[in-house]
């Protein structure tokens, strides 16, 4: 009798573990989950963004011209993902400068032969700051305004608005 206790405490000890297990592995399952439908809707929007761009150039002007006609000559891009990058691939034989880039620091590797600032150092004067990144518009301009007297816009103001 006492052995059949003894076994039975077992088992329900057993099924506590295995229960704590699935309610554990549940919970580390539900973050991951989180976390991939986050990363789905940045791609997600860079896509459309990207897809907005490239409309805006092929069926309305390509997008130096439009910087040109608002006498912007010399700027910043802020954001150095694919977004940025693909922007100043298309302003590099323009008469635009990108004279630097700004990015968080998360990854920003490329810039062409241009220095990266981040928001803590010095940003040199230009035209106007570009903003490459769209999810975090309003954040990322309050942000530059603290920093810079330095016009701000959003590639999306000029490509979705325009």
């Amino acid at each position: 009798m006492l052995e059949r206790q003894i076994l039975m405490l077992i088992l329900i000890l057993l099924a506590i573990v295995f229960v704590v297990n699935v309610v554990v592995y549940e919970h580390h399952l539900r973050k991951d989950f989180a976390k991939l439908l986050k990363c789905n809707e940045k791609i997600k929007r860079e896509f459309q963004m990207l897809n907005y761009f490239l409309k805006y150039e092929y069926w309305k002007e390509p997008l130096a011209d439009s910087l040109l006609k608002m006498n912007v000559n010399c700027i910043a891009v802020y954001g150095l993902g694919e977004v940025g990058n693909r922007v100043i691939e298309r302003l590099e034989d323009s008469q635009i400068e990108v004279k630097y880039g700004i990015d968080c620091g998360k990854g920003a590797d490329w810039c062409g032969n241009r220095k990266i600032y981040t928001l803590e150092e010095q940003l040199p004067q230009v035209d106007v700051i570009l903003i490459s990144v769209f999810d975090k518009d309003s954040e990322i301009r309050k942000k530059l305004q603290e920093k810079t007297n330095v016009k701000i816009m959003s590639l999306e103001e000029i490509v979705c608005w325009t």
